[in-house]
């Protein structure tokens, strides 16, 4: 099954579901997994948490051998009825705790402790020493987002040196970005919900630095969103966990814009594309070991066993053996981003390739 929040009334990010449906596609076109053909069904969760828990429960009661996420927040209902079934989640963005530590999780992405600590860290690459963080209510996590972003920008060398923590949809960030200039902030860690980033630049826009920098983390920013803010969202430095679609140069991305384009006619194409096909090139290296039946429990067991698994270099290398390096966090086994600027609508690298953003990791 493919899983996430591909449409929902709030935002939404479609493009994993069409990368995953276009991985399968072409796996299929050169004869399947073992002569195996991937089939694929879609759940969209709606950005419901009962809509995602039906998802769960479909994938059990049609038999799916794995769910391959995406982008969802709802992980706390799903991972109970999976982990009840003994079927691994593959390839999402953790975002909850139920992420981190269910044993049937197996992430790309650590949002709140890897891509924020590329935040922190990113904005050192980027020149800026002092920051100041912009940050909404996100309950319990608020306070591992700030110390995050605050740990990588140690790494780097730098400081945070305010932390304005806004609520909940504040109608307007001037006073608050007026307090981190004052403060000596030297560009802007933004950890705000995608409707509210247009808002957020405007009034950087209008301050008394209008140049300020805003380093943001990739997964904020959807296909719409970026085309909405255009030229505004120029120098944005970004946190990601995987190459842009826009950098061809990387001979696997080149492959999944052109899959999706043959397969997925008109899709949009961003980083949750990539994370997708990554997701399914997981998986394919789990099926491909299995010399028995291709049952849940046994594609389970396949993953659990990773030793340096390969997505043909769009992430770093996937083991699921060693001792987990992120405190609190034992399902998060990938602790490496690209640092990437935002110019003209293509990111670019400003990092020398991945950049471990953890003490240890």
């Amino acid at each position: 099954m493919a899983f996430g929040q591909f449409q929902a009334s709030t935002f939404s990010y479609p493009e994993g579901q069409t990368a995953i449906d276009a991985a399968a596609k072409s796996i299929n076109a050169a004869g399947g997994i073992n002569g195996h053909p991937v089939k694929v069904e879609v759940c969209n969760d709606q950005g419901d948490p009962n809509v995602a828990a039906q998802c769960a429960r479909q994938a059990v009661s049609s038999g799916d051998v794995a769910v391959l996420g995406s982008y969802s927040q709802n992980a706390g209902q799903v991972l109970p009825i999976l982990q009840a079934a003994n079927i691994a989640y593959v390839g999402a963005t953790a975002q909850s705790v139920t992420d981190t530590t269910s044993p049937v999780s197996f992430p790309l992405e650590g949002l709140n402790q890897v891509v924020f600590g590329g935040v922190g860290y990113g904005a050192t690459l980027a020149g800026c020493k002092k920051a100041g963080i912009l940050i909404e209510n996100y309950g319990t996590t608020t306070p591992l987002a700030i110390q995050s972003i605050t740990d990588g920008i140690e790494l780097g060398g730098g400081q945070i040196v305010k932390v304005e923590n806004t609520g909940t949809n504040l109608p307007d960030y001037s006073p608050a970005i007026s307090a981190i200039e004052s403060a000596g902030g030297q560009c802007v860690a933004t950890i705000m919900p995608p409707d509210q980033i247009a808002e957020v630049f405007q009034a950087m826009r209008q301050s008394a630095q209008p140049d300020i920098t805003m380093i943001n983390a990739q997964d904020t920013f959807s296909t719409q969103l970026l085309q909405q803010l255009g030229s505004t969202a120029n120098g944005m430095i970004l946190s990601s966990s995987t190459y842009p679609p826009t950098d061809t140069s990387v001979p696997t991305v080149s492959k999944v814009v052109a899959a999706v384009k043959q397969y997925e006619p008109g899709a949009a194409i961003s980083q949750f594309s990539i994370q997708g096909w990554g997701a399914m090139l997981l998986l394919q290296d789990v099926v491909k070991n299995i010399s028995g039946d291709i049952t849940s429990t046994a594609v389970l067991n396949g993953f659990e066993h990773l030793t340096n698994a390969s997505t043909d270099g769009l992430y770093p290398p996937y083991t699921t053996t060693s001792p987990e390096p992120v405190p609190n966090a034992p399902r998060i086994f990938l602790t490496k981003v690209l640092v990437l600027k935002y110019q003209g609508g293509n990111e670019t690298p400003v990092s020398n390739g991945f950049v471990n953003v953890i003490k240890g990791g």
